[in-house]
């Protein structure tokens, strides 16, 4: 009865229909016992009929739950790959922290005016310094580094301002002749987050600089 398809309920309501009316013809007590059976089993088919097409709709819609979850765990995986040549050719420096002091040297010039006229401000987090995405710097060799000879230093109006990271130096020497100049994204430093109950701005967060570019 698992297999119960369309047809058969038509072959058998026409069937059991024709043999009926035949008995029926033959001896009413007998044909009225017979039509209350067909009726009967009539209800109980379609009822397994219905039961297994919901089933195996259900199956059919948990098969494909299952298939979207593997797609989108096989997209995530080659999204999260670093294998497209712009990939290849994303640096991010390291060490800026230790050189806040000269990065905000020059952040100074570029204050975010809504960082002292917090009120004016629509933002749900407002950074002192604005976000600089094309920023030119400066990367060379710097071989007085007394902890690594073959560091490669970034820096902005001569100062330092970090690093290309140990692991990343060959890769960025195959693709760069020093000395060399790039546009960098710096973004990060102090900023202040909206409290949604309150609707005024708390205290004064850091999550630390950021300076990425593409050569």
């Amino acid at each position: 009865m698992k297999n119960i398809k369309i047809k058969h309920l038509i072959i058998y309501l026409i069937g059991g229909f024709f043999l009926t009316a035949i008995i029926s013809g033959i001896s009413e007590n007998l044909g009225a016992i017979l039509l209350l059976i067909y009726l009967i089993s009539i209800a109980v088919l379609i009822f397994v009929y219905i039961k297994n097409k919901l089933s195996e709709n259900t199956k059919n819609s948990l098969k494909n739950l299952l298939n979207n979850l593997s797609n989108n765990q096989k997209m995530n995986k080659n999204i999260n790959q670093p294998t497209s040549q712009s990939d290849n050719n994303y640096f991010e420096l390291v060490g800026v922290y230790y050189y806040t002091e000269n990065l905000e040297d020059f952040l100074k010039d570029h204050e975010n005016p809504y960082w002292k006229k917090l009120d004016k401000s629509n933002l749900n987090r407002v950074y002192k310094y604005h976000r600089l995405k094309d920023q030119i710097i400066k990367i060379e060799r710097e071989p007085t580094n007394k902890f690594d000879k073959e560091a490669i230093r970034a820096s902005i109006q001569g100062k330092t301002i970090g690093y290309i990271a140990h692991d990343d130096k060959k890769r960025f020497l195959k693709q760069a002749r020093l000395p060399y100049f790039v546009k960098a994204d710096i973004s990060g430093g102090p900023c202040k987050d909206l409290d949604p109950f309150t609707n005024k701005y708390g205290p004064t967060e850091n999550y630390g600089y950021h300076i990425r570019f593409y050569i």
